[in-house]
């Protein structure tokens, strides 16, 4: 892993960038968006940067803010909730009976998966990976329920 030099770019966080640092900086846009680097597949993060430098740096950050310590029931219970809640709404809309149904589980679809939503990023793999594989889908949704069912309150 090569590293890159120590900027003295002082306020300036875009020359910073030189230094390859390893933590996102989740303020602006001129770092990698997170989910770049960070996917999910059901409750748990794993790195996916489409280079060793960039999946590195998931590594890291899934590490530094420990987003997957199984002792953080809730951020656990939150991602597991929102499995749930996508599941059903996937499933309803893959059901509905005419497009006004239809419409309005998409609507709670988007509503999940908006950036402004918790959790977006594990909302939005879940969805990826329900589109392209619902078998799967299905089982990442029963381990969810069944952790839900698990942990204590």
């Amino acid at each position: 892993m090569s590293q890159g030099i120590r900027s003295s770019g002082g306020a300036d966080p875009v020359q910073l960038n030189s230094e390859k640092p390893l933590l996102v900086n989740p303020v602006g846009d001129f770092d990698n968006d997170p989910a770049s680097l960070i996917s999910f597949h059901g409750l748990f993060p794993m790195a996916s940067g489409n280079s060793d430098y960039k999946r590195h740096r998931g590594l890291v950050s899934i590490a530094f803010f420990h987003l997957d310590d199984r002792r953080r029931k809730y951020l656990f219970r939150e991602r597991a909730n929102i499995i749930v809640s996508l599941h059903s709404f996937l499933k309803l809309a893959d059901l509905a009976a005419n497009p006004e149904e239809k419409s309005l589980y998409e609507e709670l679809i988007d509503i999940t998966t908006r950036p402004s939503a918790p959790h977006t990023n594990c909302a939005c793999c879940f969805c990826k990976l329900y589109n392209q594989d619902k078998d799967e889908a299905d089982e990442l949704f029963q381990l969810a329920v069944a952790y839900l069912q698990s942990i204590s309150v």
